[in-house]
């Protein structure tokens, strides 16, 4: 695996600037981004969007480029179908979410599908769900852009925590491409070899993250087994676009010493030195 597979994410620099996040990435040597819609640099939701001409043109003058776009998830939920305000609110915010994504040239927008009710009706939700996901996607592909679905943790919902949960939701909606995270993946008990095994070349993102029960953090924080997870993504021959941060606020009041730490880590895990295999 190559230094350039590994992109940078603005999920730790929720109460900076866009320009000192982009600034950030720029010290770090990082070219391409992930890219969550945090409200200090772009507002988006089912409504409006506010600030994508003047993050289209930051991300020139830094000679930066998005290759994955992560709607934001709490408040929208596609778990719910469109006879409900929330589900057609959910759907005309994934709707923007694709056209920002498109604007920024992303390769991908992956979708965390939380939101599934604990006392709500599991065949309701799953039926929205796939009517959902399936607009979804093809509404994207008319835009050219692929959609990555992942799972969750339990602590967002009751639904897609396992992959057999996920293949069923492929199955349904086959034009769908798959985001793999190695948080619910390990809440889960599953791994990254068994990822690979079931969706191949399906994955088109992997979000690379250290984490405990009560949410994700950067490499040596958590309680992720790196040296498995790290010679399993090595070995899965995966050649795309690896981010290592997902939304936090642990790390907010000083963002750039945790993304160099955690950058350092991962690239000591995943990267071939030189001379090496």
């Amino acid at each position: 695996m190559t230094d350039a597979q590994i992109v940078g994410s603005n999920g730790l620099y929720g109460r900076y600037t866009l320009e000192g996040f982009l600034h950030a990435q720029k010290r770090l040597n990082r070219r391409k981004l992930a890219l969550y819609p945090l409200p200090a640099h772009l507002w988006l939701d089912h409504i409006r969007c506010i600030g994508l001409k003047q993050l289209l043109q930051a991300l020139e003058a830094e000679a930066l480029s998005v290759v994955s776009f992560h709607p934001e998830y709490r408040q929208y939920s596609l778990f719910e179908g469109v006879d409900t305000l929330r589900g057609q609110c959910t759907m005309e915010y994934y709707r923007r979410c694709v056209d920002v994504a498109a604007a920024l040239q992303s390769e991908t927008i992956c979708v965390y599908p939380a939101g599934s009710l604990l006392d709500g009706s599991p065949e309701r939700e799953w039926n929205a769900l796939s009517e959902q996901f399936s607009s979804l996607c093809e509404y994207a592909g008319r835009k050219k852009l692929t959609v990555c679905i992942q799972t969750v943790t339990e602590d967002d919902g009751r639904a897609l925590h396992r992959m057999e949960e996920l293949t069923w939701l492929l199955e349904q909606v086959p034009e769908a491409c798959v985001a793999l995270d190695t948080l619910p993946l390990s809440r889960a008990g599953e791994t990254i070899s068994q990822w690979f095994d079931v969706f191949g070349s399906r994955i088109r993102h992997v979000c690379f993250r250290d984490g405990r029960a009560s949410g994700g953090r950067i490499w040596g924080e958590g309680v992720c087994p790196f040296q498995r997870y790290a010679q399993e993504l090595r070995r899965s021959g995966y050649t795309g676009a690896i981010s290592i941060a997902g939304i936090s606020d642990r790390y907010w009041e000083a963002p750039e010493a945790a993304d160099a730490k955690n950058l350092a880590s991962v690239q000591s895990m995943l990267c071939t030195p030189k001379g090496g295999e």
